[in-house]
């Protein structure tokens, strides 16, 4: 796992948690899901730091289950180092034309592919109406 600095989670994972540990998990808890029945309606998947992980879990469900609308993916993290899943994002756009990614880098320099600043000022400047 990336060690994000300042994450809570990655930061525990890679300060206390030791081989061994016993650890429970939950299951989904209906929060981030993808609900089946609206595969015309666009979909909106905002995200910072290590949240993508889930965000491309919920993107793979909509595909597997032939989502047609116009899907948005926003990332956004600190500076361009926290990038992550970049490559394996790219193939997903190749394949489906629906399917529009904005990484956004909050500080510092940014690859010409990412909006420079937040996750919100991209989303109101890109889809500045989301009724629907």
């Amino acid at each position: 796992m990336q060690r994000i600095p300042g994450g809570f989670f990655s930061e525990w994972v890679h300060n206390q948690l030791c081989v061994g540990d016993r650890m429970t998990l939950c299951g989904v808890d209906g929060e981030l899901i993808y609900i089946l029945g609206h595969p015309r309606k666009p979909l909106l998947l905002a995200g910072w730091d290590s949240g993508l992980g889930a965000m491309m879990g919920i993107l793979q469900d909509a595909f597997e289950n032939d989502h047609a609308g116009p899907v948005f993916l926003f990332h956004g993290v600190t500076c361009q180092d926290h990038l992550y899943f970049v490559d394996e994002i790219a193939e997903i756009d190749r394949y489906y034309p629906n399917f529009h990614y904005v990484p956004c880098v909050e500080n510092g320099p940014a690859p010409e592919y990412c909006h420079n600043g937040t996750v919100a000022a991209a989303a109101k400047e890109l889809l500045p109406k989301l009724t629907d």
